[in-house]
């Protein structure tokens, strides 16, 4: 509900960003993670299939797939193991094509994308401003 008058959701509601979809999906994860009276197959794939979709949209998501086991446990969740296993076993079903196709394409093994070092770098610099920068450090 709040981040329907968040004042950035607002602002960028009307452009095709990746932010949105990357925050229902994360929001989503978590939601399922702790919602009480689910089976743990269904959680499980509910699970893997938005942090799939996270990934996808921005690779970063993968690392939310450590914090799942954290959430169910303390969720109590009875089967939080068997549930964090079928959420990582499809999150691998949903990200193994897109790894095949990039390895078909580069030549070589990569997983997810080519760019993580590059927005790094952009985000992360003495002077960073979060906008792309060529190889001489130049505003694009």
């Amino acid at each position: 509900m709040i981040l329907a008058v968040w004042p950035s959701r607002i602002a960028y509601g009307g452009a095709l960003l990746s932010e949105p979809l990357f925050t229902t999906a994360f929001l989503g994860t978590s939601v399922l993670a702790v919602t009480p009276h689910l089976a743990s197959r269904a959680r499980g794939i509910g699970i893997g299939l938005l942090i799939a979709a996270a990934t996808l949209t921005k690779p970063t998501g993968l690392a939310y797939i450590a914090v799942v086991p954290v959430l169910l446990y303390v969720a109590c969740v009875r089967d939080w193991l068997r549930t964090s296993a079928v959420a990582l076993l499809v999150l691998a079903a949903c990200l193994a094509p897109w790894s095949l196709r990039n390895t078909l394409a580069f030549g070589s093994f990569v997983p997810l994308t080519t760019s993580a070092g590059i927005v790094l770098r952009d985000g992360n610099h003495v002077g960073a401003t979060g906008l792309p920068r060529d190889a001489n450090n130049n505003p694009h």
